[in-house]
């Protein structure tokens, strides 16, 4: 499993401008997958900065072993 903790409001769109990766997703996912890939990205996007947020919140807290 790969986790984009870095999601913004435009990626998944950047990763279809590279070939490689729109060619690698339309041959899994068939074609228009960027699109259909992007709504859903797009739909989701503020779960994705919650999720980030509080990655980056665990993540500092452990770091700093704040709470123990």
């Amino acid at each position: 499993m790969q986790y984009h903790v870095e999601v913004e409001d435009d990626t998944v769109r950047n990763w279809g401008e590279i070939p490689a990766y729109r060619q690698a997703l339309e041959s899994t996912l068939g074609p228009g997958s960027i699109e259909s890939l992007a709504a859903d990205a797009d739909r989701h996007l503020d779960g994705f900065v919650s999720a980030a947020q509080q990655l980056y919140r665990n993540f500092m807290s452990a770091a700093t072993g704040a709470g123990t």
